[in-house]
This record gives structure tokens, C-alpha cells and sequence, in this order.
């Protein structure tokens, strides 16, 4: 029994000594490595992480910038359009006030027309015909209408539907002893727009 004692405690000495050296050697440069990898992984890891959060903006980006560009070329076209379709009504509504003024003008026509067929010459007034005086003529569009030399009819137009504008309705007597009528506008294209008011 005495000589179990001592190689037990050679054994036990010796394992302990065979443990440090392995832990010493073999698992503290395992453990140092892996260390090392895992802190280089994490390194790498996070630099991926990077390019792609910066990919991702930058994608995104690109994608609002897009849409943005998208958007306000629609925009534009809106615009343009609603731009057209404006100016459209405007020039329909310019030529219908011309139509209604030209149509104010149409009992003195007529008058002028019997005058002329009954004397051979045009009357001097609007008065000579009946017709009262210019600014009696005034509704819609029209200020007023008088008569011209020549039978030549002339409609002024108010401030607020064209400053300045008048159209001249000029009569033609023809060989076969009929009148016809031609429209000519001054300041006011809209009326160009009619068939009796072409250049």
C-alpha cells in the first residue's frame, strides 16, 4: 500500500501536468484562433452589412427620384392639358360672343336691305330705317351698333369681351340686285373663327 500512494500521486501529477500542457498548447491557440476568425467574420460581416445598407439607399433613392420624375412629368402633362383644354373654352366662348353679335346685327340688315331695295341708295342713319339709336343695340357682347357709309354696319364690341374690337358687316350688291354681307373684324380674332367673318 505504500508504494500505491506514491505512484497515485505520480499519476495524478502527471495528469494534471499532461492537462496544463494541453490546455496551455493545444487549447488556449484553438480558442486565440477561433477568436480571431469570429472577430475577422464580424468585421467582414459588418462591412457587407454596409455595402448593402448603402446599396439599399442608394437603390431606394434611385426609386424616389424615379417616382419623383415620373410625378412631375404627369404633372406637367396635367397642366398642359388642363392648360389646352382652357384655352379651348375660351376661344369657344370668344367665337360664340362674336356669333351673338353678329346676330344682334341681323334685324338692321334687313332693314338696310328693304331701304336700299326701296330708294336705291343706303340710308345715312340708323334712325332713317326705325332702328333707334347705336347704344339702344347694347346686350350680351355687344355696346353698341350704328351705320357707316355705304350701308356698312358697325358693331362695337364692349371693353370687357375685347378692348377696341368692332366687326364691320360691308354689304355687296350683287348684278341681280341682291345684297350680300361679309364680315370683317378689327381686334378681334375670335370672330375670324366664324364662316361669315373668314379673312
Amino acid at each position: 500500500m505504500k508504494n500505491l500512494l506514491p505512484t497515485f500521486l505520480a499519476v495524478l501529477v502527471a495528469a494534471g501536468l499532461a492537462l496544463f500542457v494541453y490546455d496551455r498548447f493545444v487549447l488556449m491557440p484553438r480558442l486565440e484562433t477561433a477568436g480571431k476568425a469570429a472577430e475577422v467574420n464580424l468585421a467582414n460581416a459588418r462591412e457587407k452589412a454596409q455595402d448593402i445598407a448603402t446599396e439599399l439607399d442608394a437603390s431606394v433613392e434611385r426609386s424616389v427620384a424615379g417616382a419623383k420624375s415620373a410625378f412631375d412629368e404627369q404633372a406637367a402633362a396635367e397642366d398642359a392639358r388642363r392648360a389646352e383644354m382652357e384655352k379651348q373654352a375660351e376661344q369657344m366662348r370668344a367665337t360664340a360672343q362674336a356669333a351673338d353679335a353678329l346676330a344682334r346685327a341681323g334685324v338692321m340688315k334687313v332693314a338696310l336691305v328693304e331701304y336700299y331695295q326701296s330708294t336705291g341708295q343706303w340710308p345715312a342713319k340708323t334712325t332713317d330705317v326705325g332702328m333707334g339709336q347705336p347704344g339702344d343695340f347694347a346686350g350680351g357682347p355687344v355696346e353698341s351698333i350704328s351705320l357707316e357709309p355705304e350701308g356698312v354696319i358697325a358693331i362695337t364690341l364692349k371693353p370687357e369681351v375685347a378692348p377696341g374690337a368692332r366687326l364691320r358687316l360691308v354689304p355687296r350688291v350683287t348684278p341681280s340686285g341682291m345684297v350680300e354681307w361679309s364680315c370683317r373684324p378689327t381686334g378681334y380674332a375670335a370672330a375670324e373663327r366664324l364662316p361669315a367673318c373668314k379673312p
